[in-house]
C-alpha cells in the first residue's frame, strides 16, 4: 500500500439535506507524526450542529481513529493535512444519507422496537417533522407499548413536541399523548394494532425517545387462574423486555382439588425498591392470611430456600410496581408450584380393615411445612383390634409428637412418641377396635419429614407376643399364630403329653399332640370339675416326653415308677378317711364318677400342664414326683 504525499491539505464537505442524517464511518486510519484528520459540521464556529455528534480531531495516531460511527444533521466538513517529515498510509471513510423520520413506518412482528430517530439518546432528533409507526401483531393478540427508561423528556421550551398512542391504525382512539411521558409503564390495546405518532416544532430540539410493543400475553395484567397440578409463572417474558413494567398490578390464583395444599417456590426473584410480591392463603388479598411479602430489598438468595403451603387447596400471588414517573424496574421473578401435596389436617376417619396413613403426600421426601394438629381415628371391624405400626417416622422438633390412644381420643394412652424415637420394628395393638393417632406439628419445619404407618385388624387373641419375624410374614406383618409356650429343656419341634389315669379305672398312657385336647376318661371328667384345693389324694401327671427312639426306655420306666408310688397310696387311702371338701358339682365321689358328664373341654391334666407351665418349670414338676416320700400327694401340692 502506497503512502501519501507530504506537505497536504485536503477538503471534503457533504451537504446536508433537510430531513435526512449524514452517517460516517471511519474504516483505516494510520497518519504520521504531525499529519492530522479533522471531522467538523461548521467551520466558522467550535459549536456543532445541535442533533449532531461532536466535532473529531486524530492527529498522529493508528489506532485511535478506526471504527468510528459519527453522524450530523447539518454539513460534514472533512479536513485532512499532512507536513513534510512523516508520511503514513492515510485513511478511508464511508457515508451515507439516513432519512430521519419517514413518513410512515409499517411493523409487524410481535416484538419490536420503535425510536424517535436515528441513533437516540446521542443525537437530536430534527425539526418540523411528523412521524407514524403503524404496528400490527398477530391476529386475536393485543399489543403492549412501553417507553424505555432514557426516553427524552423534552425541557419546556420544547413542550410543541410530543408523542402519541393510538389503540388501533386510525388514530381514534388515545392511549397516551404526552411531551413527557412516565418510563416503562405499559399502554395495551384492545386490538392487535397500535399507530404511534411523533410531532416536532420549528424552534428546538433534544434526544427522542424509544419504545418498544409486544403482544401483551408476554407480560402479567389483571386475574389469571392456574388450574393445572403443576406448573410455573413470571412476571413477564425475557424475550419481550429484559425488565417488568411499572404500573403493573397482577393476580395468580392457584387451585388445588379440596383436601390438597398448594406449594410453591421462587425461581428467580430481583425487583426494585417499593415493588413487591405478596403470598396469601386464599383467594382474596384483603379477607386471606398472609402468608408472606417481599420487596426489593430481598435477594434472590434470601428467598430461594423458603417454600411456601397454603392451609386451603388455594393460594393468590400479588404482584406491583411503582408508577413513579422516575422509577425504574428489575428483571422480575418466577415461581414454580403444585397442587398434589396433601397435609394432614383436622381429623381423619379411616375405616377399612387395613390401610396405611401419611402426614403428608411427600412424607420421608419433603419437610412438613404447615403448623397442624392432625387426627387419625381407625375404625375397624367389631369384636377386632388394631395392629399399627410406623414405616417411616421423623420429627425432629421437641416441640413435635405423635400420640396414640387405644380407642378415641382421650382414651389410654398407648404411647407417646417424640424426635427420638426410631424403632419402626414395634408393633401397637389396641385392646378394642379403635386406634387414634394425634400428630402435634406447631409450627411450619423444614427437617422434620413427618410419618407414614401401616395397620391391619386383627383377632383378639393378638397380643404383644407378635414378633419382628411374625410381622414379617404377612401382607401388613401382622398375621402371625401365637407360638406355643415351651420349657427351656425341650428341643424338638414336636411335644407330647402323657395321661395317666385314676387308679379305680384301667391304669393307661396315651402320647397326645400338644395341639390337641387331652382324651377323657370317667375319673379324668371328675377330675376336671375339681379346684386345686381339693383334698381327695388323686394323680393325674403330665409328663413332656421326647418323641424320638432313645428316649422311650427312659420315658417308660418314668411311667412305672409313678404307676408303682400311686399304687402304694391307694393302700393307704383305704383307711377310712372323709373329706369335707365340696366341689362345684357336689361332694367327690372317686367310684362313682360319670364317664359321660361332657361339662368341660378340657381335662384336669391340661389346667395342671397349663398351671405348672405358668409357675413351675417341668424340671420342677419332674422334681416334686420324684422326691416327694412324706404326706399324700395333693392335687393342691402343684400351685
Amino acid at each position: 500500500m502506497s503512502l501519501y504525499a507530504p506537505n497536504l491539505t485536503c477538503l471534503w464537505t457533504l451537504p446536508k439535506r433537510p430531513g435526512f442524517y449524514i452517517n460516517l464511518f471511519i474504516k483505516t486510519c494510520d497518519l504520521g507524526i504531525g499529519d492530522c484528520l479533522k471531522i467538523v459540521t461548521r467551520h466558522s464556529s467550535n459549536s456543532s450542529e445541535p442533533g449532531s455528534d461532536r466535532d473529531l480531531q486524530f492527529c498522529s495516531t493508528y489506532y485511535y481513529c478506526t471504527k468510528v460511527h459519527w453522524i450530523t444533521t447539518g454539513d460534514a466538513h472533512i479536513s485532512f493535512t499532512a507536513d513534510n517529515l512523516h508520511e503514513s498510509i492515510g485513511f478511508s471513510i464511508q457515508f451515507y444519507y439516513e432519512q430521519a423520520c419517514p413518513s410512515v413506518q409499517k411493523w409487524d412482528s410481535d416484538n419490536g422496537e420503535v425510536v424517535s430517530h436515528t441513533n437516540p439518546e446521542k443525537t437530536h432528533y430534527l425539526n418540523n417533522m411528523t412521524c407514524d409507526w403503524l404496528i400490527s401483531v398477530s391476529p386475536g393478540k393485543k399489543v403492549i407499548a412501553w417507553f424505555t427508561p432514557r426516553i427524552s423528556r423534552q425541557y419546556y421550551r420544547y413542550s410543541y413536541d410530543r408523542v402519541t398512542l393510538y389503540d388501533g391504525l386510525s388514530g381514534s382512539k388515545t392511549l397516551a399523548n404526552s411531551t413527557s411521558i412516565t418510563t416503562e409503564v405499559g399502554y395495551l390495546s384492545t386490538t392487535s394494532n397500535m399507530r404511534v405518532r411523533f410531532t416536532t416544532d420549528a424552534t428546538g430540539h433534544y434526544y427522542g425517545f424509544r419504545i418498544r410493543y409486544s403482544i401483551a400475553e408476554n407480560f402479567c395484567d389483571g386475574w389469571k387462574i392456574l388450574n393445572a397440578s403443576q406448573g410455573e409463572f413470571f412476571d413477564h417474558n425475557d424475550s419481550s423486555s429484559p425488565n417488568y413494567l411499572n404500573g403493573m398490578m397482577c393476580y395468580w390464583s392457584i387451585i388445588a382439588p379440596l383436601g390438597y395444599s398448594v406449594v410453591a417456590q421462587f425461581k428467580s426473584f430481583s425487583l426494585y425498591y417499593k415493588d413487591y410480591v405478596a403470598i396469601y392463603d386464599g383467594l382474596h388479598p384483603n379477607r386471606s392470611l398472609t402468608i408472606g411479602s417481599y420487596d426489593g430489598s430481598f435477594k434472590f438468595q434470601s428467598v430461594s430456600s423458603r417454600i411456601f403451603v397454603s392451609k386451603s387447596n388455594a393460594m393468590l400471588v400479588y404482584f406491583v410496581t411503582d408508577t413513579y414517573i422516575y422509577s425504574r424496574t428489575g428483571s422480575g421473578f418466577g415461581m414454580k408450584y403444585n397442587t398434589t401435596e396433601k397435609f394432614c389436617q383436622g381429623t381423619e376417619l379411616l375405616t377399612n380393615d387395613t390401610g396405611e396413613l401419611a402426614s403428608h403426600s411427600s412424607a420421608g421426601i419433603m419437610g412438613f411445612l404447615i403448623s397442624s394438629d392432625c387426627y387419625w381415628v381407625i375404625r375397624v371391624s367389631p369384636s377386632k383390634r388394631v395392629v399399627a405400626r410406623f414405616t417411616f417416622f421423623n420429627i425432629t422438633s421437641r416441640y413435635e409428637s405423635v400420640t396414640l390412644f387405644d380407642g378415641a381420643n382421650g382414651s389410654t394412652v398407648l404411647a407417646t412418641l417424640s424426635s427420638n424415637f426410631s424403632d419402626t420394628t414395634r408393633d401397637f395393638i389396641t385392646t378394642e377396635n379403635v386406634l387414634t393417632v394425634h400428630l402435634h406439628i406447631p409450627e411450619s419445619s423444614y427437617r422434620s419429614l413427618g410419618i407414614k404407618m401401616k395397620y391391619e385388624a386383627a383377632d383378639n387373641s393378638v397380643s404383644t407376643y407378635h414378633s419382628t419375624r411374625c410381622f414379617q410374614q404377612s401382607k401388613f406383618a401382622i398375621n402371625c399364630k401365637k407360638p406355643a409356650t415351651t420349657s427351656s429343656k425341650q428341643t424338638t419341634p414336636t411335644t407330647t403329653r402323657a395321661v395317666v389315669s385314676s387308679p379305680s379305672l384301667q391304669t393307661t398312657s396315651k402320647m397326645i399332640p400338644e395341639t390337641s385336647s387331652a382324651p377323657e376318661s370317667a375319673t379324668t371328667k371328675k377330675l376336671s370339675q375339681t379346684e386345686a384345693k381339693e383334698s381327695f389324694p388323686t394323680y393325674v401327671l403330665v409328663l413332656a416326653i421326647a418323641v424320638p427312639s432313645a428316649a422311650v426306655a427312659i420315658n417308660a420306666a418314668i411311667v412305672g415308677i409313678v404307676i408303682h408310688k400311686y399304687l402304694q397310696n391307694l393302700k393307704r387311702l383305704k383307711t377310712p378317711t372323709y373329706s369335707n371338701t365340696e366341689v362345684r358339682d357336689g361332694s367327690y365321689a372317686p367310684e362313682t364318677t360319670s364317664a359321660g358328664d361332657n361339662e368341660n373341654d378340657y381335662s384336669v391334666a391340661d389346667k395342671l400342664y397349663n398351671t405348672t407351665q405358668r409357675n413351675l418349670g417341668e424340671d420342677d414338676y419332674y422334681d416334686s414326683i420324684g422326691t416327694f416320700s412324706q404326706g399324700d400327694p395333693q392335687l393342691s401340692t402343684f400351685k
